[in-house]
């Protein structure tokens, strides 16, 4: 029974990291609305530790922006939503809710890096980061490689590009977060037929209340 749970373990590492070994498909950059499914691992470097995330997210380029975090079993960890220079973030185990103006260390509380929000908008699109102070490279299928922000060496690495599917990964110093995209679906997430935008966020009830500095 130890082997097989040992074997199966396995199997899922591979599952997650291996690139497809079939004939990459045609990649279209998607500059544009829509919404992605993808799954993530974030890897504290430091302390040798790693957990595996569910991510779903939306966007309206450039000003609106929605990423839910679960873990295994489905389970909501965070929501966290921008609002052209704003964002808000519920963290739903700690019962901690933050909101403020964007900046690089606005998602401190749920990874351990100085990354900020809008950061996630140029990875789900392809984008290079235009900010002062970054460099990217280009590849010759002129679909951006790297970017690198160089005051810390915060990289944010695109690859394995295969139709809908890519992977990418940001790393800061002892922190690495891997994000394997799964799905795109093409659109404007506003239009629900509910009425409420997605990018509608309320205070939860009951949460600690903190301002991004």
């Amino acid at each position: 029974m130890k082997n097989f749970a040992k074997t199966m373990s396995l199997l899922a590492t591979c599952t997650f990291f291996s690139a497809c070994v079939s004939t990459p498909k045609p990649f279209v950059s998607h500059q544009q609305s829509g919404s992605w499914e993808a799954k993530a691992q974030a890897k504290d470097l430091t302390n040798d530790k790693s957990y595996n995330l569910s991510l779903d997210m939306m966007a309206v380029t450039p000003d609106l922006f929605r990423m839910d975090v679960s873990g295994t079993l489905g389970i909501s960890l965070a929501t966290m939503v921008i609002n052209k220079n704003q964002v808000q973030l519920a963290l739903y185990r700690e019962k901690k809710y933050y909101e403020g103006a964007l900046s690089d260390h606005a998602l401190r509380s749920m990874f351990k890096m100085n990354l900020n929000p809008r950061l996630l908008m140029n990875v789900c699109t392809d984008s290079p980061v235009s900010d002062s102070g970054w460099g990217c490279k280009i590849g010759v299928d002129g679909m951006v490689d790297f970017c690198v922000r160089k005051s810390d060496g915060f990289k944010i690495q695109w690859s394995e590009r295969d139709g809908e599917k890519k992977r990418v990964t940001l790393t800061d110093k002892g922190f690495e977060l891997q994000i394997v995209f799964k799905s795109f679906t093409e659109g404007d997430p506003t239009n629900v037929q509910s009425g409420k935008s997605p990018f509608q966020f309320e205070t939860p009830k009951d949460f600690t209340k903190y301002q991004i500095p």
